[in-house]
């Protein structure tokens, strides 16, 4: 099997436990933050690869292409999110010292049952969302920066040196839902602020 079949199956596969449930959550985390980079062009073409999922394209960061703090912080989320330890995660564009647009995913756990049809739909749907969500979105500044906003439990995930954990803002910008997931034994919602 090749590695691009493997981590299509791996996105879509219907979590069994627990421990499934947080790698997928992490997998679609680390994807949607891809997509969201791509779409914005916060980063150049060539930081990105091009996976095919059914009918849809979804970016994800090259590993040689992605700069270190990047990459550093995308492997501390993954890992605060496999110790079920983050709440949220917030993507925040800005520009001139203000806020443009900003990303969250909120991470709580719960028991439920799961149709696999349902979750991949689900999936499908963020990203299509999303992308219909940033179309008309104005272009971002050139001196533009982002930064992440994350909320945890300290007690489970430990000591991370890639960022600091902020406390919660309450922002000036208009609240959209993009999306839904439950895995069964997590729900995340996704939603932007413009």
């Amino acid at each position: 099997m090749t590695s691009q079949k493997r981590r299509t199956k791996e996105i879509f596969m219907t979590p069994t436990t627990s421990e499934q449930s947080l790698s997928y959550l992490r997998n679609v985390t680390v994807a949607f933050v891809s997509q969201i980079c791509y779409l914005r062009k916060l980063f150049p073409d060539d930081t990105f690869d091009t996976r095919t999922i059914d009918s849809l394209q979804i970016r994800s960061f090259k590993k040689d292409k992605t700069n270190a703090q990047l990459s550093d912080i995308l492997k501390a989320l993954s890992i605060g999110i496999e110790k079920s330890a983050i709440e949220s995660i917030t993507l925040n564009i800005m520009a001139d010292e203000e806020i443009l647009e900003s990303y969250t995913i909120s991470i709580k756990d719960m028991r439920d049952s799961v149709n696999k049809d349902h979750l991949r739909s689900s999936v499908e749907k963020l990203f299509e969302n999303l992308d219909r969500a940033v179309e008309g979105l104005d272009k971002v500044p050139n001196n533009s920066c982002i930064f992440f906003n994350v909320a945890s439990e300290k007690d489970k995930w430990g000591s991370q040196d890639s960022f600091t954990e902020t406390k919660k803002r309450k922002y000036q910008l208009q609240k959209y839902k993009i999306g839904k997931l439950n895995t069964g034994f997590h729900a995340a919602d996704f939603t932007y602020r413009k």
